[in-house]
């Protein structure tokens, strides 16, 4: 008995999921519903990042001005945007047409063409834009109050001139980015907590399932005890039980979590369009490897730890 072989362990520890089968079905349905609470928060932040990044790209201050600003009037915003710059108060700008705005969140929300149905040729809502990076937050402020004052002077209809404002109004993402991070990190800390929980039931219902087959095959396990089994030959058939019922879980997990992603998804597109949402398929591996990473650990530990705890009671 000191030696066995992997076609013995591996049978055991099936043959054992199948005389306990009420608790092994248990086991899986607590443990995948710990790993669906792991898979929804790693897509919840998958998708909030993807949204900050394209939130960011834009700029820390959007600029938009008004829509009928000239080809010269923007160039004359831009000079001052140079100035400032120049001068330190703002690291960097970009410009974007009107028309290059449109064509943008054309390509971005293509999926849904309804969106531009309305809008005809020559009639473009979007206004043109700069995107400025600033080089201290604390300069956002003074940006601001600078904008609020910014006039030009175009001709008015008797031929003379007459101020203009051409900042239609300035948004600034970095407030906003900050606080969309708040929440999420709440809501990710009380994820987590509740994930740590969900695992630690699991663990405990697992291992209860491995005392179970143990209890089962006590006079068994006596008997190769006594004609000189190893410790890792009792060991090892619960240890495989505890993978096999680990494995079960994160498949199960992996194909609900597949199945509730793609309903949920689907629904937030319809209701809310302006969402980018990742695609399952650029995240199923992510995500199937982090189930079947925890799902086998917490199945080994189980089954260690279950089997160890008879052996050191029998000793």
């Amino acid at each position: 008995m000191k030696n066995f072989s992997l076609s013995f362990v591996i049978s055991q520890g099936f043959s054992q999921i199948l005389k306990t089968a009420i608790m092994s079905i248990v086991t899986v349905l607590v443990l995948a519903g710990s790993l669906l609470v792991l898979g929804s928060v790693g897509l919840f932040q998958f998708n909030v990042d993807e949204n900050l990044a394209e939130l960011s790209a834009e700029g820390d201050v959007v600029i938009f001005l008004q829509a009928d600003c000239t080809d010269a009037e923007i160039g004359q915003v831009e000079t001052l945007l140079e100035s400032y710059r120049q001068e330190g108060l703002i690291h960097s700008y970009t410009y974007e047409s009107k028309e290059d705005a449109l064509r943008s969140e054309m390509i971005k929300f293509g999926d849904y063409p309804e969106l531009f149905q309305s809008i005809q040729a020559g009639n473009n809502p979007y206004r043109p834009s700069f995107a400025v990076r600033i080089g201290q937050k604390d300069d956002i402020a003074l940006l601001l109050q600078r904008l609020q004052g910014v006039t030009l002077t175009r001709a008015g209809q008797s031929g003379e001139g007459v101020p203009f404002h051409p900042v239609a109004n300035a948004v600034t993402h970095t407030e906003a980015v900050a606080t969309v991070e708040e929440i999420v990190g709440g809501i990710r800390s009380a994820a987590i907590v509740l994930l740590v929980i969900l695992l630690t039931v699991g663990l405990f219902v697992l291992m209860n399932t491995v005392r179970l087959a143990i209890f089962s095959r006590r006079k068994e396990l006596a008997v190769m005890r006594y004609v000189g089994a190893t410790h890792s030959c009792l060991t090892a058939p619960f240890i495989v039980q505890g993978l096999a019922l680990g494995f079960l879980s994160a498949v199960l997990a992996f194909f609900l979590q597949w199945l509730l992603y793609g309903e949920l998804t689907g629904y937030l597109s319809e209701q809310y369009g302006l969402l980018t949402l990742l695609s399952f398929d650029s995240l199923w591996y992510y995500l199937l490897a982090a189930f079947l990473f925890v799902g086998l650990f917490v199945g080994a530990v189980g089954g260690a730890l279950a089997t160890g705890r008879y052996l050191q009671d029998k000793e």
